[in-house]
């Protein structure tokens, strides 16, 4: 997931996460909210967990209405297979989905309360394998290849369409779909062990409380209202986390050169050295998977369906990018 640095999102999912209010859970406003019809900040704000039993409730009611929309699509008769009842339903199904498990990643990366961040790292874990569970399913690619046979649907399709259904079926190969039934279930026990690192790698990165310290005129360019926000040590020096909001506004606004890279440097060090087996972890599960799936490296999975295609070219970018710094 790409991580979410939009500094108003994250100043209510601050707010959210410091409430302790309980209010009922409404299923079809959920189910609105996660299928985008988002107009406004408050909308936004709804989609953010802010309780423990708001986390359960929403991981509990994205995954019966995945398994509720998956069940009737795979039902539809192959005869009746169409770009809406199948390609266009599932697109819907996967969305909602993510945009759910999104909500509780970003909680989890950012709440600034242990026992909601914790919890919250629960739910995702549970999710992550739910997701390869409900999504990774031969009966899906089966749908997709009854649509891909209907010769009178598939001719009107729309040039948007028909890309999107090329774009699945080289996912499905990509993903193992065409795999023996041995391997296929490898795969995804791969997927769910490596799911299963990568939330415990963040976790630690969320829990890290690396900070440094910085006087007013440190702190040139930021706002007012940003430093009064920040605690102080007995001499008056703020003390600057590694919380997203802070580090934004220092990176963004701070006009001091040596603040700015304290500030870096604290950042993209966070959970070290704790992470570090852990990330070796990661890199090892990495490679299996994409050996399992006929890559040569996991770079190479990974940039597949990408423009650049390989790392290759990737590396070339780089080094012709160096020739101008």
């Amino acid at each position: 997931m790409r991580e979410m640095r939009i500094p108003f999102v994250l100043a209510i999912i601050s707010m959210l996460c410091s409430s302790t209010s309980v209010t009922a859970f409404d299923r079809r406003r959920f189910e609105s909210l996660t299928s985008g019809n988002v107009k406004g900040l408050d909308d936004i704000a709804e989609l953010f967990p802010s309780t423990q039993q708001e986390i359960w409730c929403r991981t509990e009611h994205a995954q019966s209405i995945a398994s509720e929309g998956l069940k009737a699509l795979l039902v539809v008769p192959k005869e009746e297979r169409s770009f809406e009842n199948t390609a266009a339903a599932y697109d819907r199904i996967q969305q909602q989905f993510n945009v759910a498990l999104s909500s509780l990643r970003i909680v989890e990366m950012v709440c600034t309360g242990n026992a909601l961040r914790e919890e919250a790292s629960k739910a995702v874990r549970e999710m992550e394998a739910f997701n390869v569970d409900t999504f990774v399913r031969r009966e899906i690619y089966s749908a997709f290849s009854e649509l891909a046979d209907n010769e009178e649907e598939c001719r009107d399709l729309s040039h948007e369409q028909k890309f999107y259904l090329d774009h699945m079926f080289s996912g499905f190969e990509r993903e193992g779909f065409l795999l023996d039934d041995g391997a296929f279930e490898c795969v995804k026990q791969l997927r769910k062990e490596l799911a299963d690192l990568q939330i415990s790698f963040h976790a630690t990165i969320a829990s890290d409380e690396s900070h440094f310290t910085a006087y007013e005129d440190e702190l040139d360019g930021t706002s007012k209202g940003f430093r009064d926000g920040l605690d102080r040590t007995a001499d008056g020096a703020y003390i600057i986390r590694c919380d997203y909001p802070t580090v934004d506004e220092v990176l963004g606004h701070c006009t001091v050169e040596s603040t700015r890279m304290q500030m870096h440097r604290a950042f993209n060090n966070r959970a070290y050295p704790d992470n570090v087996e852990l990330l070796h972890m990661v890199i090892a599960k990495r490679d299996v998977l994409a050996h399992e799936l006929g890559f040569e490296s996991f770079a190479h999975r990974d940039l597949s369906d990408n423009m650049a295609g390989e790392p290759a070219t990737v590396q070339a970018f780089l080094s012709d990018l160096l020739r101008y710094l």
